[in-house]
């Protein structure tokens, strides 16, 4: 909610670059595209249209955007164009991969600039070329260990040459528990699908800590 009062506060505020108008037909392909769909990372829901496996509200930026990719990228249209002056916290620089793409698909060649730096300065760092899947235990007749804690790590270009392997990057999607549940009652949310998972950026011989935004520790139900 707050971040909502944010946008509307800038918006009363400074005035806007005019949004591109964009047809309800262009909107819902769009919307559907399944590049779009990924990255609201989308899934259709049981009784039909759509939802999201993403649960915290924080990372959506229209109220329903967990259940309608079309609102959802509408909204973002139009925060492409909010002020400058939202400065790292602008969905620009937020939401790289939704800005390039939208940029590319809508020609969008008007859009306020920024510089973005956090990101850039992180996007530097990591300095992305591939990306390993890893099971770090392999003991197959326990599976809650095998898959509960599986990593992709993200490998830079010198990475095998420099045999730098452990100082990698690594995203891990696993349980996120809340309490002290006993045995008992943790083993049955397992198998209802009701403990909380999380993707956590970390680094593989550093403990994990959770990031925000680009960054996002993103939570939802195993279900």
């Amino acid at each position: 909610m707050l971040k909502r009062l944010a946008w509307l506060a800038l918006c009363v505020c400074v005035p806007l670059s005019a949004a591109p108008h964009i047809d309800n037909q262009r909107l819902q392909q769009l919307a559907n595209d399944p590049f779009w769909i990924s990255l609201g990372h989308y899934e259709t829901a049981k009784l039909g249209g759509w939802r999201s496996y993403v649960s915290d509200k924080k990372f959506f930026l229209a109220p329903d955007g967990n259940e309608h990719p079309d609102r959802e990228l509408a909204a973002t249209v139009q925060a492409l164009y909010a002020p400058a002056t939202a400065g790292e916290k602008h969905v620009q620089c937020v939401y790289p991969a939704r800005t390039r793409w939208l940029k590319a698909q809508l020609n969008l060649t008007d859009l306020p600039t920024l510089d973005c730096t956090e990101f850039k300065q992180w996007f530097k760092d990591v300095a992305p070329h591939s990306a390993v899947m890893i099971f770090p235990a392999a003991y197959l007749n326990s599976p809650s260990s095998m898959f509960g804690h599986t990593l992709l790590r993200i490998d830079q270009a010198d990475v095998q040459s420099d045999h730098t392997a452990l100082l990698s990057y690594a995203i891990n999607f696993g349980a996120y528990i809340e309490g002290s549940d006993n045995s008992i009652l943790y083993a049955w949310k397992g198998l209802m699908g009701a403990i909380p998972v999380c993707l956590r950026w970390c680094l593989i011989r550093r403990n994990s800590r959770n990031i925000a935004a680009w960054r996002t520790a993103t939570c939802g139900n195993t279900d």
